[in-house]
């Protein structure tokens, strides 16, 4: 494929900057060239407005065959713009089933520190009433008085029935 070059190809007339009679003298000229030369329609884009390099960059991708309408390109970036918004929507889903996890973690976290509290002093009166335990068997109380003790310690941590 040979490298695009661009060329002149038409002479264009801006109507408005004409005189009557350059008006007509070129429509005598066209009519003397006939309808073979005619050019059945064209757009012409001024040098001096924002889209003219744009045109010719899309007359260069023409000719090299690689132009792509933009109605292809805005279906393209539609269809990125549907999948970007539904990945969007997934993410969202996470990061909130995300947080909703990271506190019940913490609730969870809260209700062990505080069982770890509870038996922390559970073992400590276990360990209370060992000692009190040898020191009532070491002085010789009867088993009546240790059941009763035992029983009153047991109620004290909401512990029904006797012993």
């Amino acid at each position: 494929m040979s490298k695009f070059e661009r060329e002149h190809r038409y002479s264009v007339f801006k109507l408005k900057n004409l005189t009557q009679d350059q008006k007509q003298r070129l429509y005598a000229m066209q009519m003397e060239l006939g309808p073979w030369n005619d050019v059945p329609e064209c757009v012409v884009v001024e040098s001096d407005w924002p889209n003219y390099q744009d045109t010719w960059a899309d007359i260069q991708a023409v000719v090299e065959g690689r132009f792509v309408p933009r109605s292809a390109l805005q279906a393209e970036c539609d269809r990125l713009d549907a999948n970007l918004a539904s990945k969007t929507e997934i993410a969202n889903q996470l990061k909130d089933g995300l947080a909703e996890s990271f506190e019940k973690q913490m609730s969870l976290k809260a209700d062990r520190d505080a069982l770890a509290v509870k038996l922390a002093g559970v073992l400590d009166e276990l360990c209370d009433f060992k000692s009190a335990l040898d020191g009532m068997l070491m002085s010789g109380m009867g088993s009546e008085e240790i059941i009763e003790d035992l029983n009153k310690r047991l109620a004290h941590y909401g512990v029904g029935g006797a012993v």
